[in-house]
């Protein structure tokens, strides 16, 4: 019985993360579009559009809840390298969750002014930068590994797509390839929601998922 109950729950939590993937996929496309003014938004920010609150907010949230996902399905053998991508990921999106709820200007500001007078390119601030960095890192401990199947190097393109979206941001010559890839990387993230349940055979069993997300939260519990 309580193997039959783990099972419902990790196939549950396998929805779940799909779904998540998929929706933030699909809110970052609408967030694209919709938002154009260069000008900052978030939840806090009473004179911006709700919508537009809302999707800063929630695109850094789905992204770390898929994210969430993916590290518990590849929890056995990930590797250093996909370890230290994991560790860029949550970083990146936890900074994106803040900034997308809260007013981060006045602490972050001054130090991205010292940044960008030393030479920084603005397009490598923000919270998109080690979030992408980490994806490249992840993509390429799932493509040694293939622990994701046929969607083993879903990550990896995920990350590439997102690294010339940025990088190709505010300049004005290569608007179409801006929008291009940045469609590219949301379609990206609506694939890794097909990934997260799918993969080899032994890693993708509920019964393997419910084990590992088992022990990520007892270690968590006490905290």
């Amino acid at each position: 019985m309580h193997d039959q109950d783990s099972t419902r729950a990790a196939t549950l939590h396998i929805w779940w993360w799909n779904t998540v993937a998929i929706l933030g996929g699909m809110l970052f496309l609408a967030w694209g579009y919709l938002h154009r003014d260069p000008v900052a938004v978030f939840l806090a920010k009473t004179g911006a559009p709700l919508y537009l609150r809302l999707l800063a907010f929630a695109v850094p949230v789905l992204f770390l809840t898929a994210l969430i996902g993916l590290f518990v399905r590849l929890a056995r053998g990930m590797g250093a390298l996909g370890g230290a991508g994991f560790v860029l990921a949550f970083c990146g999106l936890g900074l994106g969750a803040v900034q997308g709820a809260v007013k981060t200007g006045p602490l972050i500001g001054p130090m991205n002014a010292y940044l960008l007078e030393s030479g920084v390119p603005e397009q490598l601030l923000g919270w998109l930068p080690p979030l992408l960095a980490g994806l490249v890192l992840i993509g390429t401990a799932t493509v040694r590994t293939g622990a994701l199947g046929r969607w083993s190097g879903l990550p990896l393109v995920a990350g590439l797509c997102g690294w010339i979206y940025q990088l190709t941001d505010l300049i004005a010559g290569l608007r179409v390839v801006h929008v291009a890839f940045g469609v590219l990387f949301g379609l990206c993230w609506m694939g890794l929601g097909r990934a997260l349940s799918a993969g080899r055979q032994e890693r993708a069993t509920p019964r393997v998922i419910a084990q590992m997300s088992h022990r990520i939260y007892s270690r968590l519990s006490p905290l």
